[in-house]
């Protein structure tokens, strides 16, 4: 079992100032030192200088690094996206896409599902239009707004068209 200690911890419910964490795959044990007892498995992880904090969840991003979700390829999305998890602390990333065109993002979706094939971290997408309104567009460019929405399937992937 890994094990780190000594730590200031953010819990989500507030803030153990000297604390522990004993996790897998899943966070197994956390406490304060003044309850820590070893265990013959434990595997120190040395993170100085550092506290811990829960995961962040990323749900609008367009990318990072370099990268952006509606060009780069799927190898370039995943790499992205460990970057992230890295130096960001994400545990979880809906990778977002522009309002462009119906096969700009249709290839944005169909790269970003790949790379989720192979990186846990991206759970999802986040469609940012063509839909939306032109009064609350925010960046987005006018010229690809569309009004209405209707549907088909092609792929195994949910597509928009007109």
């Amino acid at each position: 079992m890994k094990l780190i200690k000594e730590k200031k911890i953010y819990t989500g419910d507030g803030m153990i100032e000297n604390g522990y964490i004993r996790f897998d795959e899943k966070i197994e044990e956390v406490g304060d030192m003044t309850g820590f007892e070893p265990k013959e498995d434990d595997l120190e992880v040395n993170c100085a200088g550092t506290m811990v904090v829960p995961g962040f969840i990323d749900i609008h991003s367009h990318g990072g690094y370099g990268k952006d979700n509606m060009d780069a390829t799927p190898d370039e999305i995943d790499e992205m996206v460990k970057q992230m998890t890295k130096q960001e602390g994400i545990t979880t990333y809906f990778c977002t896409t522009m309002t462009q065109t119906y096969e700009n993002i249709e290839k944005a979706m169909q790269n970003i599902h790949d790379a989720a094939q192979k990186n846990p971290v991206i759970k999802g997408i986040h469609v940012e239009g063509p839909f939306i309104s032109t009064v609350f567009k925010g960046a987005q460019d006018p010229s690809y707004i569309k009004n209405q929405m209707k549907t088909h399937w092609k792929n195994g992937m949910r597509s928009v068209v007109d």
